[in-house]
């Protein structure tokens, strides 16, 4: 499912509406649908015409195979949106969070009424440029399919437009408040001693009464002569409230600008008071935020304050603009026990929790509960082997979905993934699965995202069911695709993986450095980075291999894991083999894994004459590879010179047995293995071995909970067009 919001404001961005859009944004994210953001602020440098259309070229672009557009103002953004849904014929969602026309009219055209007179008054009285915003948003409303109000109060504002009441509903904003120091913290932070705090911040607009609340805190001086005021925000009339402040209040008002939002939390958990003298407020989210910290609310009997506050049980409110009501409801709170107070407003607060609201938001967009259904095209024929490792991350990813499909190479016709998931094999022939695939997935139901795991032929597939399903196509790499020796050796897949790339939602890589090299190349989708998932906890469990007692003929034991083919160049520690044996007599090569290069592996063997020095295991799968590692005095890693990562080298490490490699490819070196020239590959492992040095892993590894939880995210990240 895709969705695409239109932004009027969105992070970097400060205040409400960019906050409610972030929430929306990650919230849709979270339960498995493909986001677009396209922020206004992207265009807003243009001349005013010229902005609005190249905002509506880039929300056309982006809005190609969407589910619904969800506008965030009924204006700026509103009106591209609307072009834009007809064209595209996918419906419209708006969001009203103000009257533009009304805020419009009162910054830029003398319009003196407050919002309730103002929407009562025949459009005739304003000027011609605020009757054109009116008849917009009207417009852009009634087109939208639907109109959604964070509040009551702006619910009948909008009715009272000429909005038909049905399609107009009211979902509550909400805010959510991270973990804040204490209030003695809190003003430790700020250097605030025994003074009175009262902070207010906002938009510096006429309508949120900054000037008149400074007459207050001056006249409050005479009775607290140690109360200073903290105000954030900036806006058009920045240069007018400093010099208001300054004759007013001297140093005793301290303007912040603009904050992050968690220093304005803390700000206000230091504070004594809050105050907003506003004349309007749809929702106010500033307001939800202040009673979830616990500090005392002055502000204004307006709009949807009357929603939030009940006057003397959670808050005192006031009429706007009274600056005695003002001045008494500030000296009242300053002067007694206001935590009753606090803790009525905290516990209304919960009514606005932010779950319940994206949960609301969710379900009208149609989105399904339970997270989404997922389809993988893996080339994997240990998807469908329980004993294996792949096996084990799979079920770990079918928990963190509704549903997970696996499409495998491999005769297994259906194997469950507990109670949220299946592995489907097919035909083991790569030509005959590509159909065959691409045939069942297609005939799937209600798949929302396909995730491929490589760019070339498993991501055609992916694609072509993503496209049958208008779901989002996330693909996978694993392979350094951007290394010169991966371009040489395979041209084919190059050109392969460029074209896929064009067609994908997302990216998922493993390692940062494949990351960095497509980015560096041109590549600007989203990127995730999520390392393959290591199994610590069978690692520890894991046996030690008893090597002595199966192979008695080495004293010491070389250990490899590995596909055996031509990139992984485990010929070179079989060359290296002789010197290692002459310097230290006794010593053995185990070589666990099957592949095309075992016969020129086993000849290169026999060359050298090391026949009795090398064993060749087969397959070792499972915890068995684990015990294999342990019971070796080193782990040579057999990496391709575009290894994306490096699994062998980090289990290894895992395991405590040191790592040699003769490429810095992947995270080898980073995990904590040594990589050396192959001159030196032989003296580098006698000298592990003589000294007894043990391997350890310098890199941290999430566990099973958190990587199935990183898993997720990273199947849809939200995209931010810019």
């Amino acid at each position: 499912m895709k969705i695409v919001l239109a932004a009027g404001l969105y992070p970097p961005d400060i205040g409400g509406p960019a906050t409610f859009a972030s929430q929306l944004a990650n919230s849709l994210h979270t339960q498995g649908v493909q986001v677009v953001v396209v922020p206004f602020h992207t265009v807003r440098h243009s001349k005013q015409v010229l902005r609005h259309l190249k905002y509506f070229c880039k929300l056309y672009r982006a809005s190609k195979d969407a589910h619904y557009i969800v506008a965030l103002d009924p204006v700026s953004v509103g009106l591209p949106a609307v072009l834009t849904s007809v064209l595209r014929r996918v419906p419209l969602v708006l969001r009203v969070g103000g009257d533009f026309a009304w805020e419009q009219g009162v910054q830029r055209f003398n319009v003196t009424k407050n919002l309730d007179e103002f929407v009562a008054a025949p459009s005739s009285v304003y000027p011609f440029m605020v009757l054109v915003l009116q008849r917009i948003q009207l417009f852009v409303a009634r087109h939208a399919s639907l109109v959604i109000a964070p509040s009551e109060y702006l619910r009948k504002i909008i009715t009272a437009w000429g909005v038909e009441q049905g399609k107009v509903r009211r979902i509550y904003s909400s805010a959510t408040v991270g973990a804040l120091p204490s209030k003695s913290e809190a003003r430790d932070i700020y250097k605030l001693t025994d003074e009175k705090v009262i902070v207010s911040a906002g938009r510096f607009v006429p309508w949120k009464g900054f000037p008149v609340l400074m007459e207050a805190v001056a006249g409050l001086q005479r009775e607290v002569p140690n109360v200073r005021l903290y105000i954030a925000g900036s806006g058009p009339e920045n240069a007018k409230l400093r010099e208001i402040g300054t004759q007013l209040l001297g140093d005793a008002v301290v303007f912040m600008g603009d904050m992050q939002k968690k220093d304005l939390q803390t700000l206000v958990r230091a504070a004594d008071v809050f105050a907003l003298n506003t004349n309007y407020e749809g929702l106010s989210h500033q307001l939800i935020e202040v009673m979830q910290v616990g500090t005392p609310i002055v502000t204004t009997r307006v709009g949807g304050n009357l929603e939030l506050i009940e006057d003397k049980v959670s808050g005192f409110l006031v009429a706007y603009n009274d600056v005695t009501a003002l001045e008494g409801a500030l000296s009242n709170v300053l002067k007694n026990d206001s935590r009753v107070m606090s803790a009525h407003a905290r516990e209304k607060a919960q009514m606005f929790a932010e779950g319940d609201s994206m949960a609301e938001w969710a379900s009208l967009l149609g989105v399904r509960e339970g997270g989404p259904n997922v389809l993988m095209i893996s080339g994997d024929p240990r998807s469908s082997v329980p004993t294996s490792a792949v096996f084990t991350r799979l079920l770990l990813q079918a928990y963190a979905t509704k549903q997970l499909i696996v499409y495998t190479r491999g005769r297994t016709k259906e194997m469950l993934l507990g109670e949220h998931g299946v592995v489907r094999g097919m035909w083991s022939s790569k030509l005959l699965m590509i159909p065959q695939m691409i045939h069942r997935g297609v005939r799937e139901k209600e798949i929302d995202i396909v995730t491929a795991q490589d760019p070339f032929f498993l991501g055609f597939i992916g694609w072509r069911i993503a496209q049958a399903h208008r779901a989002s196509l996330q693909i996978q790499i694993h392979t350094n695709i951007c290394a010169p020796e991966f371009k040489q050796a395979y041209k084919f897949k190059t050109l392969l993986a460029r074209y896929m790339l064009k067609k994908a939602t997302s990216l998922r890589v493993v390692s940062k450095e494949i990351r960095d090299h497509l980015i560096a190349e041109g590549c600007r989708i989203p990127i995730e980075v999520l390392p393959i998932y290591i199994d610590t906890e069978a690692i520890d469990r894991a046996p030690e291999y008893d090597n002595k007692t199966a192979h008695p003929q080495f004293t010491h034991h070389i250990a490899v894991a590995a596909r055996l083919e031509k990139e992984k160049y485990i010929d070179e520690i079989i060359v290296a083999l002789p010197d290692i044996i002459k310097r230290l007599p006794g010593t053995g090569l185990l070589i666990a894994g099957t592949g095309s290069y075992a016969k020129v592996l086993k000849r290169l063997v026999k060359k050298l004459g090391v026949q009795d020095s090398v064993v060749f295991l087969g397959y070792v799968g499972g915890d068995e590879v684990f015990s294999f590692y342990k019971g070796a005095d080193v782990v040579f890693a057999a990496t391709a010179p575009y290894e994306g990562y490096g699994a062998t080298a980090i289990e290894a490490l895992v395991a405590g047995r040191p790592v040699v490699a003769t490429r810095d490819a992947g995270i080898v070196r980073e995990a904590g293995g040594v990589v050396v020239v192959k001159a030196q590959l032989a003296y580098e492992i006698v000298r592990l071995i003589t000294a007894g040095i043990p391997g350890v892993l310098r890199i941290a590894l999430p566990n099973k909970e958190a990587w199935a939880t990183l898993w997720r995210e990273s199947l849809e990240p939200v995209k931010v067009e810019e």
